[in-house]
Protein backbone atom coordinates (compact mmCIF):
# COMPACT_ATOMS: atom_id res chain seq x y z
CA UNK A 1 0.00 0.00 0.00
CA UNK A 2 1.10 3.58 -0.73
CA UNK A 3 2.68 5.48 2.15
CA UNK A 4 0.51 8.32 2.59
CA UNK A 5 3.08 11.02 2.94
CA UNK A 6 4.76 9.79 -0.12
CA UNK A 7 1.51 10.73 -1.79
CA UNK A 8 1.28 13.94 0.19
CA UNK A 9 4.46 15.25 -0.94
CA UNK A 10 3.55 14.14 -4.58
CA UNK A 11 0.19 16.20 -4.97
CA UNK A 12 2.03 18.84 -3.34
CA UNK A 13 4.85 18.74 -5.65
CA UNK A 14 2.07 18.38 -8.46
CA UNK A 15 0.31 21.48 -7.16
CA UNK A 16 4.01 23.59 -7.19
CA UNK A 17 4.27 22.74 -10.52
CA UNK A 18 1.07 23.69 -11.97
CA UNK A 19 1.38 26.85 -9.94
CA UNK A 20 4.78 27.52 -11.58
CA UNK A 21 3.62 26.30 -15.25
CA UNK A 22 0.43 29.06 -14.85
CA UNK A 23 2.96 31.79 -14.03
CA UNK A 24 5.13 31.01 -16.88
CA UNK A 25 2.37 30.95 -19.14
CA UNK A 26 1.05 34.54 -17.63
CA UNK A 27 4.25 35.66 -17.93
CA UNK A 28 4.21 35.20 -21.84
CA UNK A 29 0.92 36.32 -21.53
CA UNK A 30 1.73 39.97 -20.28
CA UNK A 31 4.85 39.74 -22.70
CA UNK A 32 7.12 40.72 -19.84
CA UNK A 33 10.55 39.91 -21.37
CA UNK A 34 12.53 40.35 -17.86
CA UNK A 35 10.44 38.20 -15.91
CA UNK A 36 11.33 35.27 -18.23
CA UNK A 37 14.70 35.01 -16.05
CA UNK A 38 13.13 33.68 -13.28
CA UNK A 39 11.61 30.80 -15.34
CA UNK A 40 15.12 29.87 -18.07
CA UNK A 41 18.46 29.72 -17.02
CA UNK A 42 21.40 31.79 -18.17
CA UNK A 43 22.45 28.74 -21.22
CA UNK A 44 18.49 27.12 -21.95
CA UNK A 45 17.74 26.30 -24.93
CA UNK A 46 13.98 27.19 -26.51
CA UNK A 47 13.01 25.03 -29.93
CA UNK A 48 9.80 25.62 -31.73
CA UNK A 49 8.80 23.36 -34.33
CA UNK A 50 11.35 22.51 -36.63
CA UNK A 51 13.13 26.17 -35.71
CA UNK A 52 16.82 26.23 -35.47
CA UNK A 53 17.07 25.77 -31.67
CA UNK A 54 17.67 29.87 -29.33
CA UNK A 55 20.50 29.02 -27.07
CA UNK A 56 20.90 30.89 -24.03
CA UNK A 57 18.48 33.43 -22.06
CA UNK A 58 19.58 36.67 -24.75
CA UNK A 59 18.62 34.80 -27.32
CA UNK A 60 15.51 33.58 -26.80
CA UNK A 61 14.56 37.32 -25.23
CA UNK A 62 15.60 38.56 -28.24
CA UNK A 63 13.07 36.33 -30.51
CA UNK A 64 10.55 37.22 -28.27
CA UNK A 65 11.28 40.70 -28.66
CA UNK A 66 11.12 40.38 -32.48
CA UNK A 67 7.86 38.55 -32.24
CA UNK A 68 5.95 40.03 -29.79
CA UNK A 69 4.96 43.23 -31.09
CA UNK A 70 3.09 41.31 -34.19
CA UNK A 71 0.17 41.06 -31.08
CA UNK A 72 -2.04 43.13 -29.00
CA UNK A 73 -2.78 40.01 -27.02
CA UNK A 74 -1.69 36.37 -26.71
CA UNK A 75 -3.45 34.02 -24.07
CA UNK A 76 -2.42 30.46 -23.29
CA UNK A 77 -5.06 27.78 -21.91
CA UNK A 78 -3.59 24.69 -21.08
CA UNK A 79 -6.28 21.84 -21.26
CA UNK A 80 -3.83 19.09 -19.86
CA UNK A 81 -1.25 19.14 -17.62
CA UNK A 82 1.19 15.61 -16.90
CA UNK A 83 4.36 15.98 -14.63
CA UNK A 84 7.34 13.49 -14.46
CA UNK A 85 10.31 13.72 -12.46
CA UNK A 86 11.76 15.91 -14.92
CA UNK A 87 9.42 17.03 -17.28
CA UNK A 88 6.27 19.19 -17.20
CA UNK A 89 4.59 18.59 -19.97
CA UNK A 90 1.23 20.39 -21.51
CA UNK A 91 -1.31 20.66 -24.34
CA UNK A 92 -2.87 23.96 -24.90
CA UNK A 93 -5.09 26.85 -26.66
CA UNK A 94 -2.94 29.51 -27.54
CA UNK A 95 -4.89 32.70 -28.76
CA UNK A 96 -3.64 35.68 -30.83
CA UNK A 97 -4.90 39.04 -31.07
CA UNK A 98 -2.79 40.65 -33.83
CA UNK A 99 -1.90 43.96 -33.97
CA UNK A 100 -3.95 46.36 -36.04
CA UNK A 101 -6.31 43.73 -36.94
CA UNK A 102 -9.75 45.66 -37.57
CA UNK A 103 -11.50 42.87 -36.61
CA UNK A 104 -9.57 42.50 -32.96
CA UNK A 105 -10.76 38.13 -33.79
CA UNK A 106 -8.29 35.81 -32.02
CA UNK A 107 -6.78 33.44 -33.93
CA UNK A 108 -6.94 30.42 -31.78
CA UNK A 109 -4.16 27.32 -32.19
CA UNK A 110 -3.84 24.02 -30.00
CA UNK A 111 0.32 23.37 -28.93
CA UNK A 112 1.98 21.40 -26.70
CA UNK A 113 4.76 22.02 -24.64
CA UNK A 114 7.81 19.96 -22.93
CA UNK A 115 9.26 22.11 -20.02
CA UNK A 116 12.92 20.27 -19.05
CA UNK A 117 13.48 20.55 -15.03
CA UNK A 118 13.20 18.83 -12.55
CA UNK A 119 10.59 19.33 -10.58
CA UNK A 120 9.44 21.10 -7.13
CA UNK A 121 10.20 24.03 -5.63
CA UNK A 122 14.26 23.53 -5.44
CA UNK A 123 14.34 24.40 -8.96
CA UNK A 124 12.34 27.49 -10.67
CA UNK A 125 14.43 27.49 -13.92
CA UNK A 126 14.28 25.30 -16.66
CA UNK A 127 17.35 24.61 -19.32
CA UNK A 128 14.86 23.42 -22.17
CA UNK A 129 11.75 24.22 -23.52
CA UNK A 130 9.99 22.95 -26.27
CA UNK A 131 6.75 23.80 -28.00
CA UNK A 132 5.24 22.07 -30.53
CA UNK A 133 2.29 23.95 -33.10
CA UNK A 134 1.22 24.93 -36.60
CA UNK A 135 1.72 28.74 -36.23
CA UNK A 136 0.66 28.61 -39.99
CA UNK A 137 -2.75 30.56 -39.55
CA UNK A 138 -1.23 33.17 -36.85
CA UNK A 139 1.48 34.17 -39.51
CA UNK A 140 -0.71 34.25 -42.36
CA UNK A 141 -3.10 36.56 -40.79
CA UNK A 142 0.05 38.81 -39.19
CA UNK A 143 0.78 38.82 -43.29
CA UNK A 144 -2.55 39.56 -44.21
CA UNK A 145 -2.94 42.79 -41.24
CA UNK A 146 0.68 44.31 -41.99
CA UNK A 147 1.58 43.18 -45.74
CA UNK A 148 4.58 41.61 -44.08
CA UNK A 149 6.01 38.40 -44.32
CA UNK A 150 7.39 37.09 -40.55
CA UNK A 151 7.08 34.15 -39.07
CA UNK A 152 6.51 30.43 -41.04
CA UNK A 153 3.65 28.98 -42.25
Amino acid sequence: MPDPQDELELAGVQLWEADWLARLLQTLDSKNLDALEGFFKPDATARFGNQPPLKGLDEIKKVYKEVLPHFDSIKHEPTRVSIAPYHVYTTMKVSYVVAGDPSKQPITVPAAAVVHKPVGPKEEQMGEFEVFGDQGPVWERVREVTGKTVGKK
